[in-house]
């Protein structure tokens, strides 16, 4: 459960320097919005199948989770915990987009 809560942050975070910033309104506006609803709504899919591949494809190349402890884990381990959760058919999930502010991607190394 860690791992999908953890998944699904960085998601949101990792491949356009996202961050969401709760300021009690939704810019549903923004042109990011639907390319981040699309990037959820992929990893929801492949994480239900179980798809691995799906979900690598989705992950940025040097992904790392880190969970609230600092416990960090690689694209490969986070795969292989979200295989080994359990199938609940009975789990229903909804992500919302509060509000979207871009940064400029910061140069590499520093």
């Amino acid at each position: 459960m860690r791992a999908l809560m953890v998944v699904m942050l960085l998601i949101f975070c990792f491949a356009f320097g996202a961050t969401a910033q709760d300021k009690g309104q939704a810019n549903s506006d923004d042109p990011l919005r639907p390319v981040l609803e699309g990037r959820y709504a992929a990893m929801k899919s492949a994480m239900a199948a179980r798809d691995s591949k799906a979900i690598s494809e989705i992950l940025a190349p040097d992904f790392i989770s880190e969970d609230a402890s600092g416990q960090k884990e690689n694209a490969d381990t986070m795969i292989q915990e979200v295989l080994a959760l359990p199938k609940d058919s009975l789990k229903v999930s909804a992500t919302t987009i509060l509000a979207i502010t871009q940064n400029p991607p910061s140069p590499r190394g520093q």
